[in-house]
């Protein structure tokens, strides 16, 4: 069956490696013209293609409707359960997720798209989908925007001097989608080392300081306490030793401020520190408090803190405050949250307590261990700009990405 595709950008689609990268700026086009890729060309009957996507939602919110809108006048059937088009050749297209990958296994693929491959687990390829070819002598296509040195960067490293491999690289402005005033706006809003990732996709190297742009002198402020009106939020890290949670407030005119900073430093319970904030701040008149922190179910290393967040509330509620549960299912990727806060630290939409030290210390200390997460070595570190990341990417993630026009629910959990 052949499939006809739009003659924009044919240097991809007329490719004949068997391995192609994509890497292109935010809103260039890169879902239709990887969709494109994965129908054209001579379809043989009972050939299996699929595209798949960080997670099955993403693939459902990103990429569903445009390869619906693709083969809309085709005799092809649609499975909206299953996101799968039936083609009379008895050949499938899919919109499958990298997150039920196992589920995918022993399926001969003609050909694969794995779109925004960075905010995927290496082993999907490597386990999953690349034996998924063999049998077929299939062809996959890697596409997406950077995301730091990580295995997406290895690939596109690797690529560029393989033999039946291709490499294209194109910035948000080369896709014509998006108007210059908007690509300036980004620029003036995005810290810089974001921007050059998001619109100039650029590989930018998260080693070294992760917060490199925190300038004290702006951030860091003297008496900052409660202030009757505005928002308050409790944002959580449970590592015992210590164990650091922060008080916060987001402000009316949409900034945030870090006004408290409590610590036990040995052996902590999670029972003593939320009774000394209930002693802190029984003062305060209207006790409604925002509730986030560590996920329930940690992205890294799937611990369960339910109990410990479940003792937090049964707490406040005692103590007769209002809790409203901001507790996500998932933690963010570290380089999504901490591109989001120095974009805070950019603008100047946030300030800290000088009595907030570990915080302090993290902002100017916080390495990458080299492998997408902080070193960990100093074992006072990271905790407090752990607890500080959940809150401003709570707050901030969706209005920060905007610019960018990425989903909600962002790739990379």
């Amino acid at each position: 069956m052949e499939v006809r595709v739009d003659q924009r950008r044919l240097g991809i689609l007329h490719d004949k490696s068997k391995f192609i990268i994509l890497v292109a700026g935010r809103r260039w086009g890169k879902t239709w013209l990887s969709l494109t890729w994965l129908i054209s060309g001579s379809i043989g009957a009972n050939e299996n293609r699929f595209f798949v996507a960080p997670t099955y939602r993403q693939g459902k919110m990103v990429a569903w409707s445009v390869l619906k809108q693709m083969m809309a006048d085709t005799e092809c059937k649609f499975n909206e359960t299953e996101l799968r088009v039936d083609l009379p050749n008895n050949s499938v297209i899919r919109i499958v997720g990298a997150d039920r990958a196992d589920s995918l296994r022993g399926i001969g693929l003609k050909r694969v798209v794995l779109d925004e491959y960075a905010f995927m687990k290496p082993d999907v390829w490597q386990m999953v989908i690349l034996p998924m070819l063999s049998s077929t002598n299939g062809r996959a296509l890697f596409s997406g925007t950077p995301s730091g040195y990580n295995h997406f960067h290895k690939l596109f490293i690797k690529a560029t001097d393989q033999d039946d491999w291709s490499v294209y690289e194109y910035r948000t402005n080369d896709g014509g989608n998006v108007p210059q005033s908007e690509v300036d706006r980004a620029r003036d809003e995005m810290d810089e080392r974001t921007f050059r990732q998001e619109f100039e996709a650029t590989f930018e190297s998260y080693e070294g300081r992760l917060y490199y742009n925190f300038n004290p002198t702006e951030i860091v402020k003297s008496s900052l306490g409660y202030q009757q009106g505005n928002e308050l939020w409790l944002t959580c890290d449970f590592n015992k030793s210590p164990m650091v949670w922060l008080v916060c407030q987001r402000m009316n005119d949409g900034s945030m401020t870090v006004i408290q900073e409590l610590i036990i430093r040995h052996n902590a319970k999670t029972q003593h520190l939320i009774r000394q904030f209930c002693k802190e701040y029984d003062h305060v008149q209207n006790k409604v408090l925002y509730l986030t922190g560590d996920a329930s179910n940690k992205y890294e290393s799937h611990r369960d803190y339910s109990s410990d967040y479940m003792i937090i509330m049964d707490t406040l509620r005692d103590h007769k405050w209002h809790v409203v549960n901001r507790v996500p299912k998932k933690n963010p990727n570290i380089n999504n949250r901490v591109n989001v806060m120095c974009s805070l630290f950019h603008h100047k939409k946030i300030s800290i307590t000088d009595q907030a030290t570990l915080l302090i210390n993290d902002f100017n200390a916080n390495e990458s261990d080299g492998k997408g997460a902080k070193d960990k070595k100093d074992p006072m570190q990271t905790h407090a700009s752990d607890a500080c990341d959940y809150l401003t990417w709570m707050l901030y993630a969706n209005e920060f990405y905007s610019t960018t026009n990425r989903p909600n629910q962002l790739y990379g959990g």
